[in-house]
């Protein structure tokens, strides 16, 4: 099963980012300030939500058209597969009728000749034929609705084997599928992560830097 990795991001590294920087956040006070420097402090962090807000929308948008894609590749593919199976359950359905349709016409080729051959006997030789040439006949009747029966069986076990395939198909392309979007959306949540974490970081800065003033 694929698994979708971004080689930019390291999830042990974004934690530790933040373990660390969020310890700033209880240095996070006016206390002292002037009104001046509360007011830059207001619109620094009101300007920095905003950033937030939007990177996070845009992320959350990237991360929907990404699983829809996924949706949508799914759904054609299983429609492909769909479409390959009845072709093939009908050609085995064709082939089978026109074997079947063969065997049919030779057994009354067949039949036909034996019945000619004893309406072109002499009367005297009909009546010790006739219950010889009706053996034959059942006979061949026989072997004709055995063959046929044996073409039915046949084309039923192809028919179930090609399902099976194509179920192994399906369900292939479902985990593969199932497995990109679980990566999806693991890429996108460590995106919102270091998002959210570069916000603290950068409040943080505003935080140290107006107070120095």
């Amino acid at each position: 099963m694929p698994v979708y990795k971004d080689p930019d991001y390291d999830p042990v590294k974004a934690h530790e980012y933040y373990m660390e920087h969020r310890q700033l956040k209880g240095r996070r006070t006016t206390k002292g300030m002037t009104d001046a420097q509360k007011e830059q402090i207001a619109y620094a962090r009101s300007q920095l939500q905003e950033q937030k807000k939007a990177a996070l929308a845009e992320n959350s948008e990237k991360r929907k058209s990404h699983i829809s894609s996924l949706t949508e590749q799914k759904k054609a593919l299983t429609k492909q597969l769909s479409e390959a199976q009845k072709r093939q359950l009908e050609a085995i359905s064709e082939a089978n009728k026109r074997q079947k349709q063969q065997i049919s016409e030779r057994t009354k080729a067949q039949v036909q000749a034996l019945r000619d051959r004893l309406k072109a006997m002499p009367k005297e030789q009909k009546e010790a034929a006739k219950v010889a040439i009706q053996g034959m006949i059942d006979g061949i009747r026989e072997m004709a609705s055995s063959a046929k029966e044996q073409i039915t069986s046949q084309g039923t076990m192809n028919k179930e084997s090609i399902r099976a395939a194509f179920k192994q198909k399906r369900e292939q392309i479902s985990e593969q599928i199932k497995g990109v979007k679980e990566g999806v959306r693991a890429k996108h949540k460590g995106i919102a992560d270091q998002i959210k974490e570069t916000y603290e970081s950068k409040l943080d800065e505003v935080y140290a830097r107006v107070k120095g003033e």
